[in-house]
């Protein structure tokens, strides 16, 4: 950064207080904890000012108008759910799935009997449900097990704040219940679909003051009855576990998956016949994870137990211990294996393929039947190297539906014959751009440590030609949560690649990538090793004459955005503008907000020695030093965000703007209706994108 001047005066100065803890003997200063409080009508004030300030500046991109237009066109190609499987008890296989198109806010739920049946609409959440109020969204739905009835949570203003309700399918009668506090709520209906197990959250006043987004219990509702009749059938031992519930077909085994963090699942069965209700936990001690899938005589379970790449494996229900445990498919030398689907009569494996020994890595998805033993496989071909999207199947059906895209194909949705292996192209989404017109290349970075980090790279086709120019660049990564990155389609990235600019994606430590080692490699004390890795890719971009350090913007949201903020922190020479979205930026107060007691599993609690320094080294809030050149920073969040409390971003944003000297500016911007990005209309969409890329056309100097 060769400029260094007094910070614009759009910067939209915040008072600083003297306040500060002590950790562990060490002195951490907090000077802007006054607007944690976003009920204080000084915090509002400046939230005000600051997106005023923010508008200003955009408004001067001379493109704006121009992006916006093609961004509205762009996004409006529409999308495709998988669709859900249920057999109708005269045998009919009903599919339930969410489409959304032209000119819909949010998506929209179909129902169709038969494969190539006639849709109709089941939920309209914008036209049935709220008059024509475009932030209200379908959360998450869950059709009982003849498709006869549907449970489904809305919530508004992007707050995923879920309220359940539930829906006759024939007529498309809402039904009298209610039920509150059901975000993300896990469902498993009974097989006579007048009731259902559910996950539910404690009421605002049951529970301390903050904790209202812990303690997620399980209960079991009967149709008909009020929510204050629901038995409670199991209580985790720990407010921040995050149980999840499944039911065996012939409704006799209950089972209950209960995550702790992002490395560690328990699971517990009950014999709902025996009458008991005693559930017994059957997983063996240690952190792994297990996700199980239930038939009437079996439980089949990907796990990482003795597996960094994952294997499956099934047990008896009516003999669940560990000792009985049968290896169906070990794990593979190379491949991590992602995901698992059964149908009436098949098993399909979902792996991901990435080689960091080859020359450059590759990364795609491949598909394998194989019968209920794990034998005789049969590789699913799919388009092309890309990422599959996900599976859906049932017990009772040989159908079984896989989704697929890539960085250059829209989303589409295949439907495969388990007994005959062979596939059709059930649903796909029409894009607005040709595949043709951009080019996709890998690569491989070494990091500070010597370990190799993947990326891809997009750009129109023939942008990179010998003796081109460093081009403006956007660096995007995330790194955590054992959350995987892929080739993924996006609606809004031809506005960016169509000027000639370049998009590159990282594949972090901290992600799920190669497997477990590689999440833990990016986790609590590690986490540093993100850092460094994203870091290790804009020098290998910069190494090759793709791009140049005034060239290049960052891109994170969530903990992505804590990847962004923290590299500006830690290397603000890297680049020229950076982008956190809804980020994690106070790493030490993190765990008293929302749900931030959660996230201590993946990076440590403040509490404790080790972790305490591990993350005091790289704190954005705590980092940023007075004097520093920062390059131009724009921080996007939301005042209904449930998953990361808006407080982070303000108290980063104030620090940074005391603390620069360069002449760019560092922006808040902040929906006032809207949350973590979740159920947010499509012209809320539109209108972030159009600041995020206005503001790196006009930070990097591109056009």
């Amino acid at each position: 950064m060769s400029e260094e001047r007094p910070a614009p005066a759009l910067a939209v100065p915040a008072r600083r207080e003297a306040v500060a803890d002590e950790y562990h003997g060490v002195r951490v200063e907090d000077p802007y904890r006054w607007l944690e409080d976003a009920n204080a009508p000084e915090v509002a004030d400046w939230v005000a000012a600051q997106n005023r300030a923010s508008e200003v500046w955009l408004a001067q991109v001379s493109e704006r108008a121009v992006l916006e237009q093609r961004l509205n066109v762009l996004l409006r190609v529409g999308s495709i759910s998988l669709p859900t499987l249920r057999r109708t008890r005269d045998g009919t296989l009903r599919l339930f799935y969410t489409r959304q198109h032209g000119e819909q806010e949010q998506p929209v739920l179909y129902v169709r009997d038969g494969v190539h049946g006639s849709e109709r609409t089941l939920i309209d959440p914008v036209r049935e449900l709220s008059g024509d109020d475009s932030n209200i969204a379908l959360d998450w739905y869950e059709p009982s097990a003849d498709g006869s009835r549907i449970a489904y949570g809305v919530s508004r203003d992007g707050s995923e704040d879920s309220t359940l309700y539930v829906r006759e399918v024939d007529s498309g009668e809402r039904l009298p219940d209610r039920i509150g506090c059901t975000q993300h709520a896990s469902v498993a209906w009974q097989p006579d679909s007048q009731g259902f197990f559910y996950t539910r959250y404690p009421a605002r006043g049951s529970v301390p003051a903050g904790e209202e987004r812990l303690h997620r219990k399980l209960f079991e509702h009967r149709l008909g009855q009020t929510e204050a009749l629901d038995r409670l059938l199991f209580e985790p031992e720990l407010a921040t576990d995050f149980p999840g519930v499944s039911l065996s077909p012939n409704g006799r085994f209950l089972l209950v998956s209960v995550s702790r963090g992002w490395s560690e699942t328990r699971l517990l069965l009950t014999d709902l016949a025996a009458g008991h209700g005693r559930f017994t936990d059957i997983t063996p001690v240690g952190q792994h994870r297990y996700a199980a899938l239930l038939s009437d005589a079996r439980v089949y379970v990907l796990t990482n137990l003795g597996a960094a790449r994952y294997r499956l494996l099934a047990f008896d229900p009516d003999r669940p211990g560990p000792s009985n445990w049968q290896e169906i498919i070990a794990e593979h030398p190379t491949d991590v294996l992602r995901n698992f689907e059964l149908s009436s009569d098949a098993l399909v494996l979902s792996y991901l393929t990435l080689d960091l020994g080859a020359a450059a890595a590759t990364g795609s998805s491949r598909l394998l039947l194989v019968d209920a033993e794990g034998e005789a496989p049969r590789p699913i071909a799919l388009p092309a190297l890309g990422t599959n999207l996900g599976l859906s199947a049932s017990p009772a059906a040989a159908e079984l539906f896989y989704g697929f895209e890539s960085f250059v194909i829209a989303p589409q949705v295949f439907c495969l014959d388990t007994r005959s292996a062979e596939s059709e192209l059930w649903r796909a989404v029409a894009p607005e751009v040709s595949g043709d017109d951009f080019e996709v290349q890998v690569g491989l970075a070494t990091s500070a440590d010597g370990t190799r980090v993947p990326f891809h790279l997009v750009c129109r086709r023939g942008a990179l030609g010998n003796g081109a120019p460093p081009r403006a660049t956007l660096l995007y990564g995330y790194g955590g949560f054992n959350e995987t990155v892929l080739p993924r389609f996006s609606r809004s990235l031809p506005a960016w690649l169509e000027r000639g600019h370049v998009y590159v994606q990282a594949l972090l430590r901290g992600g799920g990538e190669f497997g477990e080692d590689w999440h833990r490699a990016g986790q609590r004390e590690q986490k540093r090793h993100t850092f460094e890795d994203f870091a290790a890719v804009a020098e290998e971009l910069f190494a090759r004459g793709i791009t140049s350090p005034e060239k290049l913007g960052l891109w994170g949201r969530s903990n992505g955005g804590l990847l962004v903020a923290a590299t500006v922190t830690r290397q603000p020479e890297l680049c020229a503008a950076a982008v956190a979205s809804v980020p994690l930026t106070d790493m030490i107060r993190f765990p008293s907000f929302l749900i931030g007691k959660l996230w201590e599993a993946e990076y440590g609690s403040p509490e404790e020695p080790e972790t305490f320094a591990a993350l005091f080294a790289y704190s954005p809030y705590h980092r940023v030093s007075p004097g520093s050149a920062y390059p131009a920073v724009l921080v996007t969040t939301a005042s209904q965000d449930t998953r990361v409390d808006p407080l982070h971003a303000r108290k980063w944003v104030a620090a940074l703007q005391h603390a620069t000297i360069s002449a760019r500016p560092v922006l808040l911007r902040t929906e006032l209706v809207g949350g973590h990005g979740a159920g947010a209309s499509l012209s809320r969409q539109a209108a972030e994108l159009t600041d995020i890329y206005a503001f790196l056309l006009r930070s990097l100097q591109a056009n």
